[in-house]
């Protein structure tokens, strides 16, 4: 198109949606197709998957009291967490919402077991959850890799909008290179939350034993805005993959130590079910 812009529009017609194609600048030309029967020059490629056969899920994660995969002592919040497409959480309700013009922080232990899994630890808004960046999050993304796993931190803002580090290296604009960590242990792991009222914008921090990194919450997001009404675990939403375990204990959110001791009263949602899948 000689640099020229190209504009769709969509739009109701007399026999239905219409789409009408421009080019910019100035050109008078105009495409209209309202797909009254199939259209001669359109091309799809894996358009019509048949590849994806239904997948069992089975989300068995929340809190048990007899278990100490991460604490000093039975008590602890985890197990098996399966990606899937439909959305699961097991969290503790904020007292009230927060937001990215309030400081955040969370910590404990993490207990990620060998093998596959795909989860988020940290906040997120039980009202929002869905597909792969979930809006109004703030957490911590694991990814497991066999004998370990890779451990992002990432934020989402209620319009979508994300923004992510890495446990690892970041070149700008040519790579991320996540470090795989040992799976199979004990990890201290702090998160916390800064907004800088100067600047307008906030600072993300994960701190994983020794391992730290930080994302920035810039001016045009943070005004954008997100809503977390619950701090917890929940699956990565994404097509079906395999199930991971992994454990949580001695978490403390916002300075309040949460009792692992006896059942905290968590919220739950999809959390202890098996079912077929067929979104992926």
């Amino acid at each position: 198109m000689n640099g020229t812009q190209e504009t769709y529009v969509s739009k109701a017609g007399e026999s239905g949606s219409v789409l009408e194609f421009r080019a910019a600048q100035g050109s008078t030309s105009l495409r209209s197709e309202n797909f009254d029967r199939e259209p001669s020059n359109w091309e799809g490629i894996n358009n019509r998957g048949i590849s994806f056969k239904p997948k069992r899920v089975t989300q068995d994660f929340g809190y048990s009291s007899t278990s100490w995969h991460a604490g000093r002592k039975p008590g602890e919040v985890g197990g098996i967490i399966n990606p899937a497409a439909e959305p699961a959480y097991f969290g503790y309700r904020l007292p009230q919402p927060l937001n990215l013009n309030c400081r955040i922080n969370a910590s404990g232990r993490l207990f990620v077991a060998p093998g596959p899994g795909h989860f988020l630890l940290g906040f997120f808004n039980a009202q929002t959850l869905n597909e792969w960046r979930t809006p109004n999050t703030l957490a911590v993304r694991i990814n497991g890799r066999g004998e370990g796993f890779y451990c992002h931190l990432e934020y989402c803002t209620g319009r979508w909008r994300p923004g992510a580090g890495v446990i690892g290296d970041i070149v700008p604009g040519r790579r991320i290179h996540a470090k795989l960590m040992p799976a199979g242990r004990v990890y201290d792991w702090r998160l916390t939350y800064e907004p800088d009222e100067s600047a307008g914008t906030g600072l993300v921090t994960l701190t994983l034993s020794n391992e730290s990194c930080i994302c920035t919450v810039t001016k045009e997001q943070r005004a954008e805005g997100a809503t977390f009404t619950h701090f917890g675990l929940a699956p990565v939403l994404k097509s079906w993959d395999n199930a991971g375990e992994a454990w949580i204990a001695d978490v403390t959110v916002n300075g309040k130590p949460l009792d692992f001791s006896r059942d905290p009263g968590w919220e739950g949602a999809g959390n202890r079910t098996t079912y077929v899948t067929s979104g992926g």
